[in-house]
Protein backbone atom coordinates (compact mmCIF):
# COMPACT_ATOMS: atom_id res chain seq x y z
CA UNK A 1 0.00 0.00 0.00
CA UNK A 2 2.80 2.42 0.89
CA UNK A 3 4.64 2.01 -2.42
CA UNK A 4 1.45 2.06 -4.49
CA UNK A 5 0.28 5.28 -2.91
CA UNK A 6 3.75 6.80 -2.82
CA UNK A 7 3.20 8.00 0.75
CA UNK A 8 5.45 7.87 3.74
CA UNK A 9 3.80 6.80 7.02
CA UNK A 10 3.53 10.34 8.42
CA UNK A 11 1.70 11.54 5.29
CA UNK A 12 -0.63 8.53 5.43
CA UNK A 13 -1.49 9.24 9.10
CA UNK A 14 -2.04 12.93 8.32
CA UNK A 15 -4.47 12.09 5.51
CA UNK A 16 -6.26 9.57 7.74
CA UNK A 17 -6.69 12.16 10.49
CA UNK A 18 -7.87 14.83 8.04
CA UNK A 19 -10.47 12.53 6.47
CA UNK A 20 -11.69 10.76 9.63
CA UNK A 21 -11.07 13.51 12.18
CA UNK A 22 -9.73 11.20 14.86
CA UNK A 23 -8.95 7.60 15.67
CA UNK A 24 -5.86 5.58 16.50
CA UNK A 25 -4.63 5.11 12.95
CA UNK A 26 -4.05 1.43 13.60
CA UNK A 27 -5.72 0.60 10.29
CA UNK A 28 -3.21 2.82 8.50
CA UNK A 29 -0.35 1.25 10.48
CA UNK A 30 -1.49 -2.26 9.54
CA UNK A 31 -1.81 -1.31 5.87
CA UNK A 32 1.67 0.16 5.79
CA UNK A 33 3.47 -2.62 7.66
CA UNK A 34 1.65 -5.82 6.64
CA UNK A 35 1.31 -8.99 8.69
CA UNK A 36 -0.46 -9.18 12.03
CA UNK A 37 1.25 -6.82 14.43
CA UNK A 38 1.01 -5.46 17.92
CA UNK A 39 0.44 -1.75 18.22
CA UNK A 40 2.32 0.52 18.87
CA UNK A 41 5.63 -1.41 18.89
CA UNK A 42 5.04 -3.07 15.52
CA UNK A 43 6.18 -6.51 16.68
CA UNK A 44 4.84 -9.10 14.26
CA UNK A 45 2.66 -11.90 15.61
CA UNK A 46 4.27 -14.96 14.07
CA UNK A 47 1.41 -17.34 14.70
CA UNK A 48 -1.07 -18.01 11.85
CA UNK A 49 -4.59 -16.85 12.63
CA UNK A 50 -7.91 -17.36 10.88
CA UNK A 51 -9.20 -13.82 10.60
CA UNK A 52 -12.44 -12.42 9.25
CA UNK A 53 -14.14 -9.03 9.49
CA UNK A 54 -17.92 -8.77 9.79
CA UNK A 55 -20.15 -5.84 8.79
CA UNK A 56 -22.53 -5.18 11.66
CA UNK A 57 -25.22 -3.74 9.40
CA UNK A 58 -24.98 -0.19 10.72
CA UNK A 59 -22.48 2.60 10.47
CA UNK A 60 -21.02 4.50 13.41
CA UNK A 61 -19.11 7.75 13.84
CA UNK A 62 -15.74 7.48 15.51
CA UNK A 63 -15.28 11.13 16.56
CA UNK A 64 -18.02 11.38 19.23
CA UNK A 65 -16.98 8.07 20.79
CA UNK A 66 -13.33 9.09 20.94
CA UNK A 67 -14.29 12.42 22.54
CA UNK A 68 -16.39 10.62 25.17
CA UNK A 69 -13.54 8.21 25.88
CA UNK A 70 -11.02 11.06 26.21
CA UNK A 71 -13.28 12.75 28.75
CA UNK A 72 -13.49 9.57 30.85
CA UNK A 73 -11.53 9.66 34.11
CA UNK A 74 -10.83 5.90 34.15
CA UNK A 75 -8.61 5.84 31.07
CA UNK A 76 -5.28 5.07 32.77
CA UNK A 77 -6.49 1.82 34.32
CA UNK A 78 -8.15 0.81 31.05
CA UNK A 79 -4.94 1.50 29.11
CA UNK A 80 -2.90 -0.61 31.55
CA UNK A 81 -5.30 -3.54 31.25
CA UNK A 82 -5.37 -3.19 27.46
CA UNK A 83 -1.57 -3.13 27.30
CA UNK A 84 -1.40 -6.36 29.30
CA UNK A 85 -3.75 -8.02 26.80
CA UNK A 86 -1.67 -6.78 23.87
CA UNK A 87 1.47 -8.15 25.52
CA UNK A 88 -0.13 -11.57 26.06
CA UNK A 89 -1.85 -11.70 22.65
CA UNK A 90 0.84 -13.82 20.93
CA UNK A 91 0.40 -16.53 23.60
CA UNK A 92 -3.38 -16.94 23.21
CA UNK A 93 -4.92 -14.57 20.64
CA UNK A 94 -8.44 -15.94 20.94
CA UNK A 95 -8.60 -15.67 24.72
CA UNK A 96 -7.06 -12.18 24.59
CA UNK A 97 -9.62 -11.04 22.02
CA UNK A 98 -12.46 -12.33 24.24
CA UNK A 99 -10.97 -10.55 27.24
CA UNK A 100 -10.51 -7.37 25.20
CA UNK A 101 -14.20 -7.38 24.27
CA UNK A 102 -15.21 -7.73 27.93
CA UNK A 103 -12.78 -4.96 28.91
CA UNK A 104 -14.18 -2.69 26.19
CA UNK A 105 -17.76 -3.41 27.29
CA UNK A 106 -16.86 -2.48 30.88
CA UNK A 107 -15.06 0.68 29.74
CA UNK A 108 -18.04 1.72 27.63
CA UNK A 109 -20.45 1.23 30.51
CA UNK A 110 -18.29 3.22 32.91
CA UNK A 111 -17.60 5.98 30.37
CA UNK A 112 -21.23 6.19 29.19
CA UNK A 113 -20.10 5.38 25.68
CA UNK A 114 -22.33 3.76 23.04
CA UNK A 115 -19.91 0.97 22.12
CA UNK A 116 -21.67 -2.38 22.02
CA UNK A 117 -24.61 -3.43 19.87
CA UNK A 118 -26.90 -6.45 19.54
CA UNK A 119 -25.20 -7.22 16.23
CA UNK A 120 -21.74 -7.25 17.79
CA UNK A 121 -23.00 -9.44 20.61
CA UNK A 122 -24.40 -11.89 18.03
CA UNK A 123 -21.11 -11.92 16.09
CA UNK A 124 -19.13 -12.58 19.30
CA UNK A 125 -21.56 -15.31 20.35
CA UNK A 126 -21.23 -17.10 17.01
CA UNK A 127 -17.44 -16.80 17.07
CA UNK A 128 -17.31 -18.28 20.56
CA UNK A 129 -19.61 -21.15 19.50
CA UNK A 130 -17.06 -22.09 16.84
CA UNK A 131 -14.11 -21.83 19.24
CA UNK A 132 -13.12 -18.28 18.36
CA UNK A 133 -13.62 -14.73 19.53
CA UNK A 134 -14.83 -11.43 18.08
CA UNK A 135 -15.09 -7.80 19.12
CA UNK A 136 -16.08 -4.51 17.52
CA UNK A 137 -13.28 -2.86 15.62
CA UNK A 138 -12.21 0.66 16.48
CA UNK A 139 -14.59 2.88 18.41
CA UNK A 140 -17.50 0.43 18.19
CA UNK A 141 -21.17 1.31 17.98
CA UNK A 142 -21.53 -0.36 14.60
CA UNK A 143 -19.36 -0.70 11.52
CA UNK A 144 -17.12 -3.77 11.60
CA UNK A 145 -16.23 -6.53 14.04
CA UNK A 146 -13.04 -8.58 13.82
CA UNK A 147 -13.09 -12.29 14.56
CA UNK A 148 -10.39 -14.90 15.09
CA UNK A 149 -11.09 -18.59 14.66
CA UNK A 150 -8.82 -21.50 15.59
CA UNK A 151 -8.66 -23.24 12.19
CA UNK A 152 -9.94 -23.04 8.59
CA UNK A 153 -12.85 -25.42 9.25
CA UNK A 154 -14.12 -23.32 12.17
CA UNK A 155 -13.74 -20.21 10.04
CA UNK A 156 -15.86 -21.75 7.25
CA UNK A 157 -18.57 -22.79 9.74
CA UNK A 158 -18.54 -19.33 11.34
CA UNK A 159 -18.90 -17.60 7.97
CA UNK A 160 -21.81 -19.89 7.05
CA UNK A 161 -23.53 -19.13 10.37
CA UNK A 162 -23.00 -15.39 9.89
CA UNK A 163 -24.55 -15.50 6.44
CA UNK A 164 -27.55 -17.48 7.73
CA UNK A 165 -27.99 -14.85 10.45
CA UNK A 166 -28.05 -12.03 7.90
CA UNK A 167 -24.61 -10.71 8.87
CA UNK A 168 -22.08 -9.93 6.17
CA UNK A 169 -18.62 -11.47 6.44
CA UNK A 170 -15.79 -9.53 4.83
CA UNK A 171 -12.96 -11.82 3.75
CA UNK A 172 -9.59 -10.64 5.00
CA UNK A 173 -6.27 -11.72 3.58
CA UNK A 174 -3.21 -10.98 5.67
CA UNK A 175 -0.20 -10.08 3.55
CA UNK A 176 3.37 -10.28 4.71
CA UNK A 177 5.51 -7.33 5.61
Amino acid sequence: ARRAAGLDPEAAFAIHHKVQGSGSGIDVFASLRGGIRRFPDGKEIGRPLQLVAVWSGRSAKTGPRVARYQAWAGRSSFVEESAALVEDFPNDPILCLRDAYRLLQRMAEEAGLDYDSPEHQKIASLARYFGGAAKPSGAGGGDVAVALLPDPESLDEFVTALTRSGLVPIPVRVVGP
